[in-house]
This record gives C-alpha cells, structure tokens and sequence, in this order.
C-alpha cells in the first residue's frame, strides 16, 4: 500500500513534535480545547479511582502531566484520521518507535488510545471498558499525557497519547 502525499505530511509533523514531545523542557503546556481538557481531567480522575481493566483490579495510579508536544502529535493524528474517516494505531506506532530510536538511542514506554463520535465522558467510558485502552489509561509508568480532538462535520475524533518520561 503506498501513502499519500498527505499522510507523509502528517508523518512529517509526528516526526517533528515527537521530538519535541520527548523534550523535557516543553513538558507543561495546557490542552488546547474544551473537549481535550475534558478527556485530560475524566482520564486523571479514572487514575484517581483506580479501575478494572480487562478483569483485573488497577489501584489509582499517580496523575498525568499535560505534555503540550504530545497533544500536538495526538492532534495531528486525530486530523489525519479525520481526513481519512479511519480510526488507526499501526501508522503512529511505526513513527513513535522510530523518533524514539533516532532521539534516545532506546524504546520509551508509550501508550495511545483513539476513538471517535462521542463526548469526552463517553470517550473515556468507553476507553475503560476496553481491557488494552484502559491498561493505558492505568499504566503508572505512564507520566504524561496528550489528547488531540479534531471534528469533521458531526463527528469527533480522539488521540490520547501516553509517555513514561519527560526526557531520554
């Protein structure tokens, strides 16, 4: 399968904000929009709670910090998801584990949830109902957190993209 010229635009810019994202001097930052705060707040009060994922008991888990290069990458590849009307991990992954390798010399932990056509509470719902989406959501090597929502038309689509580091 071959990709677009849009779809190597959109891994261009991962590639650019995953290396700022793995950069622990922009590690603050504050979500962009309404919806996103939402997903932010929902997903550290759920860590807050602790959860069953999958079956098994997760205790609380400490909360995220807002990664402002991290909710830029999740809202790049929730606009790349837009334009295609697909919900997708593999491509992210591939660019994740590459920018990864060339910054740090070594995998990070990382995590990503995506979803689509709900409000921020039924996002998260759903996510902690799904056994891997909620590993994520519990994960305490997870540290930092970034959610991109982009709407087209009437639909919203969500990235929610989870790090265990602020630096290599």
């Amino acid at each position: 399968m071959s990709l677009s010229w849009s779809s190597w635009l959109v891994f261009g810019a991962l590639l650019v904000y995953g290396l700022t994202f793995i950069a622990p001097a922009n590690a603050q930052g504050a979500p962009a929009s309404a919806f996103e705060r939402q997903v932010f707040q929902l997903t550290n009060q759920a860590r807050a709670r602790g959860a069953v994922c999958g079956g098994i008991r997760r205790p609380p888990a400490p909360p995220l910090i807002w990664n402002s290069g991290l909710g830029r990458a999740a809202r790049q590849w929730s606009r790349h998801q837009a334009s295609t009307g697909r919900l997708s991990h593999n491509r992210m992954r591939q660019r994740i584990q590459a920018v990864q390798l060339k910054a740090c010399g070594k995998r990070l932990n990382w995590g990503e949830n995506v979803a689509y056509n709900a409000s921020p509470q039924r996002v998260v719902q759903r996510w902690l109902r799904s056994a891997s989406h909620c590993k994520n959501i519990m994960n305490p090597m997870f540290r930092m957190v970034g959610v991109g929502m982009v709407q087209k038309g009437k639909r919203q689509y969500y990235t929610q993209l989870f790090h265990s580091s602020p630096g290599c």
